[in-house]
């Protein structure tokens, strides 16, 4: 077992922001593919209002969800300095075979 003593901030920051901004957008789109197929509501929304409330929203959570996820990995590496970390089991598998055969040309 290994365990898992720090977290990089900048990596959990990047993920977090990303993370949460596919979270906002993506059900948005499907609700609205959805809606657009098979008509649930009478609503009309335009292009662009749209487009710049969807970007809006998705600026957003990727700022709340950056900062959020690097106050998480900070506390995370100053508490597993005391109560130690996640252990994680890690498997090593051999590389697959090379399926190209030599030939001798003679």
């Amino acid at each position: 077992m290994y365990t898992v003593k720090r977290i990089g901030i900048r990596s959990a920051i990047r993920i977090g922001a990303i993370l949460s901004a596919l979270f906002v957008v993506v059900p948005v789109i499907v609700l609205l593919v959805l809606d657009g197929i098979f008509k649930f509501w009478g609503i009309i929304v335009p292009p662009e209002l749209l487009i710049r409330g969807l970007a809006s929203a998705a600026f957003w959570a990727a700022i709340w969800g950056g900062i959020t996820a690097g106050i998480v990995a900070i506390l995370y590496n100053m508490s597993s300095h005391y109560f130690g970390g996640v252990e994680v089991e890690l498997v090593a598998h051999k590389p697959p075979k090379s399926k190209r055969e030599q030939v001798e040309i003679d």
